[in-house]
Order: C-alpha cells, then structure tokens, then sequence
C-alpha cells in the first residue's frame, strides 16, 4: 500500500465497489485511504529505522519523516534569531555588512537578512516552533499540499532550514506583503501575543524528508563507551572506528580504519567488494564505485596501486594514500619490500622524517621526550654490567640529562634480566676477543 499511496482509486477499488460505485462518500473516503497509506509508509520507515538500529555500523544518525507540517505565522515574519548573523559565527551563511569603501564583509559586524551584500537578500525568515524546531537537515522540498501540490520549493533554491527557522524566498512568501501568496492561510484567534487579542494568520508547509536529531548515535552507539557524541555521519564513523579498534585487539587494519575516520577519509565497509569504476571529479578529487557503495575522496588525494576495476577489497582497506600505516619498520631498506606506498628508501624516510617518542612513553622519569632521525649514529661502549655485558648507548634527540636517565634505565634492565646489548645493536666493532675499548668510545 505504501508504493500505491498517490493513488485514491486504486487502493478504494480494494475495498470494494460499494465504496467505489455506490457510497456517496467518495471523496472522504479516497482522502481516508491516501492518509492510511502515508502513515503505512510512514511505519515502513520507522521500522526499518527500527531494524538498522540494532547494527552500530548501519545505525541511523537522524530520523526521518517522510511528511512533516510546518506552521509558520504571520506575525512572526522575520522574527527570531534567524533573522540575524554575526559574521564567523559558524553559521555556514556568508552574511555580513559591507563597508561602502571597499565593499568587503567586516568582521564582527551585524547584518540583517535581506540587507546588502547578503546572498540570502529576497528571503524571508520564519521561526520554527514545536517538534519542528528539531529539523536539522534533508527537507528536499516543501509543498502546500500532499496530495495536490500547486506550489512547490525546492530545497537551496525556494528555501532553506536551518537551526531552528525556515528561510522562504520572497516570491513564495506565504504572508506577502500584498497579494495573496501560494499557500493557503488559516485565521486563527489568538496570535501568541499576551498583550494582543487580535487575529494572526497560520499557513501549513508540508516538508517533504525531514531529519531530525534524536541523539540516535549516542543512543546506539556511544553509550557503551561513555562516549557523548553530536549525532552526525562523521561522528558515528569515529565512534564506530573506536568499536572496530577494541573489539579486534588494535590490528593495523583496525587502526588504519580510526585513523581515516578522524580524518575524515572511508575505508572499504565490507568483505569482498569489487571495484567497478575510479573516476576523478571536478572538485580535484576521485571517486571509488565498488558492489558495496560510493566512495569519495577530497582534491589532492590519489588511489592506491591496487585500487582498479575488478580488484577484490576487504572492509578496512584503505582506498587512497592520504594515511600510511608502516608495521614492524627494521630499516627504510625494507620498507619497498612489502608496502605498496613507497617505492623507495627515499620515499618511506619523506613520509617518515623521524620518530618521535614523547616522554609519557618513558619510564625512566625523563622530562621531555625524544625524536629519532634516519641518519647513522655511532654506537658508544660506557662499561661492562654485573653480567659483563657491554653497556651501550648512541645519541637520542633530547636534554643531555634525559639521555642519561633513558640509557641508564636501558642498562639497568638489560642486567636485571641478563640480556646483552651486544645482540641488540648491531655492534661489529666490538673486539672479537672480548676485550672492551675504553668508556665512551665508539665502537
């Protein structure tokens, strides 16, 4: 019934031809079975909603409501915080006063909707009221009727929803100044005003996919982790990353996957996708097609090698090389090896200039942390331990006082469990007879 809710007739015609041919009710009764089959599709939705809630991956960030009124009143026209921006305030409107000297926008100014150098000059704003206050994004048209629009708005061109209000271009404005506008109007006793008892006007925009936020993200899944999150895609990609991270025990795969998400960046979602197509885009990026979805990526980026068509990805798989996740690195020798980004020694060691160790990772009490270059270091003998293995050392980048503590913490531990440096280090200088060159030489 939800595929057939534009059709009255067809769905009276189930009832019978008493109500087709006989009742004198027509009418009411094709409105009766249109409205049945709206909320039918309505349900539809809610239970798949429903349904994707119980996969953290597929959770849904916002509901939606197929069909949803909005009232709007005359004497609120242009009322509200809607109808006022500062300039930088995250808006995402580029409004602001212009200075008549050099007609630019000055920070920390105050324009009104409509006034000049105001992209939304020609609009009107109304304030949203009730559960339609909760409107925060999709609404991909409004119409004045469901079942027999005469006038419709096409989302970014008729109007606008934003936090809270609605904006309306002049020409649809349902309360013009003169005339009568595209939306019918209702009288209504009391206009909200305690200090006024005259009449207002109503008029009711049906708003066609609206999504609202219903904390369903955190609802469903960052509860578990205590994590209290804005309910947007991004946000449910980072939490999930987080999930994947734990429940698989930090594998690179897992972190490679949180690291994109932080970033902003997807990754393959499931096992066994295809890649069909890799295609640029006019911003300056790419984009992936593959049997499980859409992939797009910012300007700059590039796929990885074996990202073509007919190439079989797993979920995680990175698609581009904005991150690299380099395990288990010996030597930039080897990096060629195995890793499919960098082809050379030269490549890996200009993505990785140096590593960095911050003291919070240290346990010998050192106040700053360390960085470590690719360039060679000699290796310094300082002495024999209990054991009569060789205590060595090479330069670190940080205070000569934290290098003391780090390797006299090195050398302590390495004698506690009886394990010679000598194997550690690659140290063929050291005397094949055993013997040891004086403290502080390099060997």
């Amino acid at each position: 019934m939800a595929g057939l809710s534009g059709n009255a007739g067809t769905l009276k015609d189930w009832l019978g031809s008493f109500w087709g041919a006989v009742h004198v009710g027509g009418r009411f009764v094709d409105d009766l079975q249109r409205g049945r089959a709206l909320r039918i599709a309505q349900l539809k939705l809610d239970l798949m909603e429903a349904l994707e809630s119980v996969d953290r991956e597929s959770a849904p960030v916002f509901h939606r409501e197929r069909w949803h009124p909005v009232v709007v009143r005359r004497s609120e026209r242009n009322t509200g915080a809607g109808t006022m921006f500062r300039l930088g305030d995250g808006s995402g409107l580029p409004l602001g006063e212009v200075d008549e000297s050099n007609d630019i926008l000055v920070p920390g100014s105050v324009a009104r909707l409509g006034s000049r150098g105001s992209l939304y000059s020609g609009m009107v704003v109304y304030p949203l009221s009730g559960e339609s206050s909760g409107i925060v994004q999709g609404a991909t048209c409004v119409v004045d009727s469901i079942s027999d629009a005469r006038t419709t708005l096409v989302r970014g061109q008729g109007f606008e929803t934003f936090d809270g209000f609605i904006a309306i271009a002049s020409w649809a404005d349902p309360f013009p100044e003169s005339g009568e506008g595209p939306f019918e109007r209702f009288v209504t006793r009391d206009s909200g005003d305690p200090e006024d008892d005259g009449y207002d006007e109503e008029a009711v925009l049906w708003v066609c996919d609206a999504m609202f936020d219903r904390d369903m993200v955190e609802t469903h899944v960052g509860y578990a982790m205590g994590l209290s999150v804005p309910s947007t895609p991004g946000h449910r990609r980072i939490v999930n990353a987080v999930w994947n991270a734990v429940s698989s025990g930090g594998t690179p795969l897992a972190v490679k996957a949180l690291l994109a998400s932080l970033c902003g960046i997807p990754t393959v979602g499931s096992d066994g996708e295809v890649v069909q197509t890799v295609s640029g885009t006019h911003g300056g990026g790419f984009r992936v097609v593959t049997t499980g979805g859409v992939y797009d990526f910012p300007p700059g980026d590039s796929p990885r090698r074996g990202v073509v068509p007919g190439a079989r990805l797993d979920r995680f798989d990175m698609l581009d090389t904005s991150i690299r996740v380099y395990p288990c690195v010996r030597d930039a020798g080897s990096v060629g090896l195995w890793s499919e980004f960098a082809g050379s020694p030269e490549e890996f060691m200009e993505d990785v200039p140096c590593l960095n160790i911050p003291a919070h990772m240290l346990g010998c009490g050192a106040s700053g942390g360390f960085s470590v270059g690719w360039d060679e270091e000699d290796v310094v003998f300082e002495g024999l331990d209990a054991n009569g293995g060789p205590k060595l050392r090479f330069r670190l980048e940080g205070s000569d006082s934290d290098n003391a503590l780090f390797w006299n913490e090195v050398w302590s531990r390495c004698e506690a469990e009886g394990v010679s440096m000598a194997s550690m280090l690659d140290c063929g200088g050291l005397p094949a007879d055993g013997t040891m060159p004086p403290a502080g030489t390099p060997c």
